[in-house]
């Protein structure tokens, strides 16, 4: 009976350290999990930041450029202005030529 109950003994004594391991093993697990799902978070965050400046930056290049054709078209409508006010009866022949021209080329 001695070896019987050193038996049930090694078999109850090996049974705590499997179920101890188990559970450290499945701590370990989770605890990586956490640490991966936190990473991604993380890093998706990041990605989400930096592509958030690099739209705010694009953005703010469009705004110039369109800011700067903007002025471009207005400086050259009131040179155009000007160049009419100055000279009535040539920007009027101009316009008549222009439309004659107009005219012929979308008759065909």
């Amino acid at each position: 009976t001695s070896t019987k109950d050193d038996v049930v003994t090694d078999l109850k004594k090996g049974a705590s350290r499997v179920g101890a391991e188990a559970r450290t093993t499945a701590e370990n697990v989770k605890s990586d999990i956490r640490n991966g799902m936190r990473d991604a978070r993380d890093s998706a965050s990041d990605a989400h930041s930096d592509w958030e400046g690099t739209a705010r930056e694009f953005g703010a290049q469009a705004r110039h450029y369109f800011e700067d054709a903007r002025d471009e078209i207005r400086g050259t409508a009131d040179e155009i202005r000007t160049r009419i006010t100055r000279n009535p009866v040539e920007s009027s022949v101009v316009a008549l030529a222009v439309g004659f021209i107009l005219g012929q080329l979308f008759r065909r």
